[in-house]
Parts: C-alpha cells; sequence; structure tokens
C-alpha cells in the first residue's frame, strides 16, 4: 500500500541514486596547479580561450605550424597547457580542444570550426590515449586539411586508419605506461601511416603526457614530468618540421 502511494519518491530517489554513480564515474583528473598557472599570457606566449579550445600562439618566434590536440578520457583540457605551451615557444600555435564532460569520443569533430580558420598553414593533429584515437578518425575523415598525426599512449583504430592517407604518424610510448592496452597498440600497427615513427621514452608514464597527476592502473614514472614531456616536445618538434 505504500509503495503505491509512495512511488513516485521511490522513483526520484532512484533518478538521483544514478545520476550520483553517473558523476562519480565521471570525475575527471584536474588540472595540476603547474598547469593552471601556463593559461596566462606571457612575453613569449599569447593565451586565448574560448568555449571550444585554448589556443596557444608564439609571440617571439616565427610561426612553424599548427598543432591540434584531444586530451585523453577524463582528463581536464587545462592539463596538457604545459605541453601547448612549450610547443608554442618553439613556434608552434598549438590548440587544446574542449571535450563534453572531459570525453573525445563525445566531441570527435569539435576541431571541425578549428580548421576552416587555418586557411592554407599546415596543420597537423593527435591527442592523448582516447584523444588520439578520436584525433585520428578525424584527420581520416579530413585528409586534405592535415599534414600528419600524433599519438601520445595512443594509436588508431580502424574508423582512423591512415594505411591509404597520404599523412605521415608518429606515436609516443612510455615504458612505465601500464594504462595503454599494448595488444591494442600492436594490433594498431595495421591502421598506421606508411610514414611512421615510434618515439619510446625510458621511464615515463601514461599520466605524464598531461599534467594531472597520477592516474588509477597506472605505473609510477622514474623520471619527471617535465623530463617526459620535454622528450615529446623536442622529438614532435623536429618530426613536424620535416613534414612541410
Amino acid at each position: 500500500m505504500w509503495l503505491r502511494k509512495h512511488w513516485w519518491k521511490v522513483l526520484l530517489a532512484t533518478i538521483l541514486i544514478l545520476i550520483a554513480i553517473i558523476f562519480w564515474f565521471l570525475r575527471p583528473y584536474t588540472a595540476s596547479e603547474e598547469a593552471l598557472s601556463l593559461l596566462q599570457s606571457s612575453e613569449q606566449v599569447e593565451v586565448k580561450m574560448n568555449s571550444n579550445w585554448i589556443e596557444f600562439s608564439p609571440r617571439k618566434t616565427e610561426l612553424e605550424a599548427n598543432v591540434i590536440m584531444y586530451p585523453g578520457g577524463l582528463v581536464q583540457h587545462e592539463s596538457y597547457a604545459p605541453l601547448a605551451y612549450s610547443l608554442a615557444e618553439e613556434g608552434f600555435r598549438t590548440f587544446v580542444i574542449k571535450m563534453p564532460v572531459n570525453l573525445a569520443v563525445l566531441g570527435g569533430n569539435k576541431a571541425q570550426g578549428l580548421i576552416k580558420e587555418l586557411g592554407d598553414e599546415p596543420v597537423f593533429i593527435g591527442g592523448h590515449s582516447l584523444g588520439g584515437v578520436m584525433a585520428s578518425r578525424f584527420a581520416a575523415d579530413n585528409e586534405e586539411v592535415f599534414n600528419g598525426v600524433f599519438f601520445l599512449a595512443s594509436y588508431p583504430d580502424e574508423k582512423g586508419s591512415l594505411t591509404d592517407k597520404q599523412l605521415s604518424s608518429i606515436s609516443f610510448i612510455a615504458t612505465n605506461d601500464s594504462v595503454l592496452n599494448k595488444d591494442r597498440y600492436d594490433e594498431a600497427e595495421a591502421y598506421l601511416a606508411s610514414e611512421h615513427l615510434e618515439i619510446i621514452i625510458e621511464g615515463g608514464n601514461h599520466a605524464q603526457f598531461g599534467s594531472y597527476g597520477a592516474q588509477k592502473g597506472d605505473t609510477p614514472a622514474s623520471i619527471s614530468t617535465e623530463e617526459q614531456l620535454k622528450q615529446v616536445r623536442d622529438a614532435l618538434s623536429k618530426w613536424i618540421t620535416r613534414q612541410y
């Protein structure tokens, strides 16, 4: 009898519990204080933000190319400010794309509006973990726009296959990364560009491709976040300049 009278209360309580569970599982990894401190413009880099991306532009260095970066799954986009900022210092205007609820799988085409603004300038796209998978899919569907695709602890899937595209690719793998699915990474070799380069970062891990602290299931790194990102920046910069 009570249940018949108060069924709506039971339904409401169930809905609230489900919402709480969803929010619990969708809690993002938050950007470090260091990352947040780089969201301000300086003499070397101009930082601009809108509702779709953060732009890091070189001020004292001639523009070399544009870099579009998709964040890893459930990682706040601000976490990639250190890498984006350092790339801008090297002359690469870098855009970190904001994703719905921090999931690139829900915003695979978020770079569409951006590429229309870049004209004929060289453009490279890539991402970290899930972000790399979705960036590859976007690149595969817009081959004529891009000069290359980069993967940070990531890989292309069949929908993002680059095998028949006129694009080159580069992958960064860290030896202490225990989040990356190695079997899927090996299988993805079939979808990589014919011109592909793999970079191994000794002592690095999954989380240190960004700056957001430890990640569940990862192995502690034996090098600092700064050292890992420096190796990424240096190798990525050299690779980019060879593509145009």
